[in-house]
């Protein structure tokens, strides 16, 4: 069975189904290669489910099933093996892409997505790094549940990072713990026990002053996502977030709603890298209920969180307390 032609049907099967606001990059089931064999019949079955799904296959099977897609190949970077993470070559550009949802357009393929996320950030001088393991090195956690996680030593400065900005999208598992969504799993459209989780990531070199920008730089002029959807959340005591989401950015003081630490505070686990966090949401719509911003829609079924900046700022202690980290 050809493994690019069933992946790209699962994508486009799920994305048919997840309806307006689907943002996840979840892995759906994948076939068993037994069946290699019979590749008339499954060239017939493909045809089928192409026609109706609406994807087109190629016979580049070798293309297909590689993650990075095809483009010039450029030297791998190279990172200490302690740090738990595998180097690859920058990934494919791909450019003003479809829009990310059936209500803005075309949708993209998670490939596409998370193509369009590691391209842009590379060409604003970031390091595209593979995800690491499912298993992290630390022993605090029982699987990575978060894309910095295989970066904590670089944020604590046990570790020296081989570079200042890096970007990835790292295998996560979010079952126990801290971090469990386990009882979230069916009851909504954006939680998975296994995902993949795309980030940024700055050792030191830049901080809020261009995270913001460029995370809306990347939703609204990059994905097309209508910036006048967008709410935004930030920290009772950060005044800093809020005045550069209005004064640097640009969004309206109504559309900029603060929150406790519950909702806008994030730590990794019970000890460990953590920090404020500006998130932003998008409005689906009063089919989904009532006006009001975030602030009144706890469980997210309108105001959708699609994007989490957390402010790497802190390293708490198994007592609570919390020092500066070296490199913010």
């Amino acid at each position: 069975m050809k493994k690019g032609r069933h992946r790209r049907f699962e994508e486009a099967r799920k994305l048919k189904q997840s309806g307006p606001g689907a943002f996840d990059l979840g892995f759906g089931d994948r076939r068993d290669d037994d069946d290699d064999d019979d590749e008339s019949s499954d060239d017939d079955e493909y045809a089928a489910l192409a026609e109706k799904y609406g994807v087109t296959f190629d016979d580049d099977d070798a293309a297909e099933d590689s993650p990075l897609g095809s483009g010039p190949p450029r030297p791998p970077i190279s990172i200490p093996p302690r740090a738990g993470i595998r180097p690859i070559s920058p990934l494919r550009r791909v450019g003003r892409l479809a829009r990310v949802s059936d209500s803005m357009g075309t949708p993209m393929s998670a490939d596409e997505l998370r193509d369009s996320f590691t391209g842009f950030f590379a060409e604003h001088d970031h390091s595209v790094v593979a995800s690491a393991p499912l298993i992290p090195h630390d022993p605090t956690v029982m699987f990575n549940v978060a894309g910095m996680v295989p970066f904590k030593s670089y944020f604590t400065g046990d570790e020296q990072a081989p570079f200042a900005r890096a970007v990835s999208s790292q295998k996560c598992a979010r079952a126990g713990g801290k971090h469990n969504d386990l009882d979230d799993v069916g009851r909504t459209k954006r939680h998975l026990v296994f995902f993949e989780m795309m980030g940024n990531f700055s050792f030191g070199d830049y901080f809020k002053e261009l995270a913001i920008p460029l995370s809306w730089e990347l939703v609204t002029e990059r994905w097309g996502i209508d910036g006048d959807r967008i709410w935004v959340t930030v920290p009772e005591s950060d005044d800093d977030a809020e005045q550069i989401w209005h004064d640097a950015v640009g969004v309206p003081m109504d559309r900029i709603q603060r929150l406790g630490d519950k909702d806008n505070f994030w730590q990794m686990g019970e000890t460990g890298p953590c920090g404020p966090c500006s998130e932003l949401h998008i409005d689906r719509g009063p089919d989904f209920g009532p006006d009001g911003g975030p602030l009144g829609d706890p469980f997210g079924a309108r105001f959708m969180e699609f994007w989490n900046l957390v402010f790497m700022q802190f390293n708490q202690a198994a007592d609570g307390t919390r020092t500066p980290l070296p490199k913010p």
